[in-house]
């Protein structure tokens, strides 16, 4: 589990920040995505940015965004994500229409170190990252996430190493069974 700064509480109406790692997609689009990203030939073991081409998944671009990682430090890291381009669908769910081209640090708290946590690690490992949660502080505990975040990298530095320099994610959402069946 990537844990944010504040408790949960076991309550379906409480829009809790924890965000459930998962081991594999759940959603098959997602798991079929994943499929794409492991085909792709790697450097340093990590598929190109050259090797995403979002023409090739006309029928995913709502749930598609791509990041790329500022390496400028912030009030929360030593880099930055960089909203490059925001799927229609995952930019509505998550209030972030107009967002292109602005930063995570941008956001504050609590949204930026909740989703720096992921980041964190998917620059730790440099291998794809699924996570589930519900939206924070949006009034939308009646969706469920899940979120398949690929590392892409720019190509190798100049001793060889390959960094993720950019993330392709894509986003599921569905109605929250929890809050449907919560007494009133």
């Amino acid at each position: 589990m990537i844990e944010a700064m504040l408790p949960a509480i076991d309550d379906p109406f409480h829009e809790s920040p924890i965000l459930d790692l998962l081991t594999t997609p759940t959603v098959s689009f997602l798991g079929d995505l994943l499929a794409h990203w492991q085909a792709w030939s790697k450097a340093g073991g990590m598929p190109h940015r050259d090797q995403f081409d979002p023409v090739d998944f006309p029928r995913l671009l709502p749930d598609l965004s791509l990041i790329g990682i500022d390496r400028h430090a912030n009030a929360y890291r030593d880099y930055d994500v960089l909203f490059r381009s925001i799927g229609t669908r995952l930019g509505q769910h998550f209030s972030m229409t107009g967002f292109t081209r602005r930063h995570l640090s941008d956001l504050g708290a609590p949204f930026a170190p909740r989703w720096f946590t992921v980041y964190d690690r998917l620059r730790h490992t440099a291998q794809p990252l699924t996570v589930s949660g519900v939206p924070y502080l949006m009034n939308k505990t009646y969706l469920r996430f899940e979120i398949l975040f690929l590392p892409l990298t720019a190509g190798p530095d100049e001793r060889g190493t390959a960094h993720v320099d950019f993330a392709l994610y894509a986003a599921h959402f569905e109605p929250n069974l929890a809050v449907r069946h919560h007494p009133s």
